[in-house]
């Protein structure tokens, strides 16, 4: 188990142990050029959104709403959001995994912390 009870001054609560905190460095270590990469996808994949959306609206005939209302149902553009969507999905599943290993080896430096301190045994 990577928790345990700990008694402090203010009553009890659960710690961290050295071997979760290891393996959130570990995940942060290993998981840096992937989230790099992720947010790289979704910020071209966003961008090409875009691009297909102003080439479907310049092509189109009618009416500027008319033409708007073209682009946002023509199926390329529909495609596009959907691999849009799916690479932004991808990007925060990482990007929250990465913020819960930060959170974790902050607690636990503030644990240790205050175990040194002895507000903690």
């Amino acid at each position: 188990r990577t928790l345990s009870v700990c008694r402090c001054s203010t009553g009890t609560f659960v710690s961290i142990k050295e071997e979760r905190m290891e393996n959130a460095l570990d995940y942060l270590a290993q998981t840096y050029k992937e989230a790099s990469e992720a947010h790289s996808a979704y910020e071209l994949a966003k961008e090409e959104s875009k691009s297909i959306f102003a080439t479907i609206v310049g092509h189109a005939d009618g009416t500027g709403a008319e033409r708007e209302c073209f682009s946002y149902e023509h199926k390329r553009y529909i495609k596009a959001k959907k691999i849009e969507f799916e690479l932004l999905t991808a990007w925060n599943t990482i990007k929250n995994r990465r913020s819960k290993a930060s959170i974790l080896i902050e607690v636990f430096r503030t644990q240790e912390a205050s175990r040194r301190k002895g507000n903690i045994t």
